[in-house]
């Protein structure tokens, strides 16, 4: 018995071991990938905010809401809704991910560089629809792909990771300095450079990413066979998840009877299913997630455009300091330095915790703070100082949602739809945050309504936080044993051949 206790715990020992080594290589071989390609996207996506500053509104004849038309015309086309977020991650897993993300990448760095030739308003508005069509996919196939290879909560820090390098967008205040090269204006030159970047990036990416780990160049095949088993684990991270059933011709169990046990947690092997599409369209946390996403997006698009693209009351503030053009654009660094801080620090503590909504609706109220601050500020300092509050409470909060609604979606198409329904969410805000600060001097109206998204997004976050708590304790009680019978049904009739996922009784939802 001893020896088996000893042999239990080296074999233990090993496994965890091995763990470490995947996960080392996971971070230094996919990590860099993922990074060079999601800071394509933040650049190629915010670049216009840059090129506003730079002169492009001028050059191209650009009078009243036509800029900000423009720039909600890459969140709200139809073709982006239809045939970008949601389709995309559906489809990645037939095309193979790394050539998928690579060709989404190589499309919309193509548009982007035809973008620093474009002469018109008509121009404008096109090449933004092509952008939002093209890019659409990236951020849900991103949150998808990775979801795929780490541990349900090992993932947060990671996108927290991204998030806080997709700010190395400010970088392209350095290409402005290019204004009269070849005869072409500095704006111009950040369309252009950047999207050259991204095709290259985009070949790279289709070339080297591996679909997933049993495909993984780097891994040896004792650790491809442990990976493929970790990523979508029980709440606690350590067991499959498992589907019991009582073999033919057996009594209940305790009564003579066999119990078969069954791993149904192979998602690597699951086919398409439109059951499982209608999983994830339908789950309430979808949309409880998506509702307070919509509220954290507009929120941080409102920084933004505060920072970057003069649509708020906020870049007065700058100018108040005596800092235009340039100055004004660095001058935007401390914000978002501190807010990136934060994205890692609580993306860390998320992780180790195993928690995402308490840390939400704990930073939602910084928000809050940060936008009475802005209305109520009798001076430039204390708006400032408010827009700090406001870009730490809403940055924090983004990547907590996404690794949410990741975290507690079990099965890869319904994962996939629940991932691309929530992107779309977000794309929506896109739509709605360029014309709120559009009206009177003040911008009382828009600050007042963005104050609103900022409390629509503690309320959805509290109500799912709920909502969790309440289903974990109806698993752990055993109201939720019939899931497998009626499970085992609808795979012994054909009618899924899907993993159980988050359906199963040992399934415990984060909070």
């Amino acid at each position: 018995m001893a020896d088996l206790k000893i042999d239990d715990l080296n074999r233990a020992n090993t496994v965890k071991a091995l763990e470490k080594k995947i996960i080392w290589k996971l971070d230094s071989r996919i990590m860099p990938l993922v990074t060079l390609i999601y800071v394509a996207n933040a650049l190629d996506k915010f670049n216009v905010g840059n090129a506003e500053i730079a002169g492009l509104t001028t050059d191209l004849k650009l009078h009243g809401v036509q800029f900000n038309t423009a720039l909600s015309g890459q969140y709200f086309s139809l073709p982006k809704y239809i045939l970008s977020e949601l389709p995309s991650n559906l489809v990645m897993k037939k095309f193979r991910s790394g050539r998928w993300l690579g060709f989404l990448a190589i499309c919309w760095g193509l548009v982007t560089t035809f973008t620093g030739l474009m002469q018109n308003y008509t121009g404008f508005i096109i090449v933004r629809l092509m952008l939002g069509l093209f890019e659409g996919g990236l951020a849900p196939g991103i949150l998808l792909y990775m979801s795929c290879l780490y541990k349900r909560h090992e993932l947060q820090l990671r996108i927290g990771l991204l998030t806080t390098a997709g700010e190395l967008r400010l970088l392209a205040s350095i290409i402005v300095k290019m204004d009269g090269v070849r005869n072409l204006s500095g704006w111009r030159w950040i369309f252009i450079l950047e999207g050259i970047a991204t095709v290259m990036i985009g070949i790279l990416i289709a070339v080297i990413l591996p679909n997933d780990v049993r495909s993984a160049w780097f891994l040896s095949k004792e650790e491809r066979g442990l990976a493929s088993k970790s990523p979508m684990l029980s709440n606690d991270g350590t067991r499959p998840i498992l589907s019991f059933r009582v073999a033919p011709g057996a009594g209940p169990s305790g009564l003579g009877g066999t119990l078969e046990t069954e791993v149904t947690n192979s998602e690597e092997d699951e086919a398409f299913e439109w059951k499982e599409v209608k999983r994830g369209i339908v789950d309430i946390q979808t949309w409880l997630t998506g509702l307070a996403l919509v509220g954290v997006t507009v929120n941080i698009y409102s920084v933004q455009f505060f920072l970057h693209v003069s649509l708020l009351q906020l870049p007065t503030i700058i100018v108040g300091f005596g800092y235009t053009g340039m100055q004004a654009q660095l001058y935007t660094v401390l914000p978002l330095a501190l807010a990136s801080m934060f994205i890692i620090i609580t993306s860390a503590l998320s992780d180790r915790l195993k928690l995402r909504g308490p840390i939400v609706l704990m930073a939602t109220p910084l928000t809050i703070i940060g936008y009475t601050m802005v209305i109520m500020g009798e001076n430039n300092t204390i708006r400032y100082v408010g827009c700090c509050f406001l870009a730490i409470g809403c940055y924090i909060s983004g990547p907590c949602l996404l690794t949410l609604l990741t975290n507690n979606s079990g099965g890869h198409y319904k994962r996939a739809t629940a991932t691309g329904m929530l992107l779309t969410f977000s794309a929506l805000s896109g739509a709605i945050a360029p014309f709120l600060y559009t009206s009177d001097q003040t911008y009382m109206r828009g600050h007042l309504i963005s104050l609103g998204f900022a409390i629509l997004t503690w309320i959805s976050t509290a109500a799912n936080v709920l909502y969790c708590i309440r289903e974990n304790k109806a698993r752990s009680e055993g109201r939720r044993a019939g899931n497998v019978e009626g499970y085992n049904v609808l795979r012994d009739a054909g009618l899924t051949k899907a993993p159980i996922g988050d359906r199963h009784p040992n399934f415990k939802f984060t909070l």
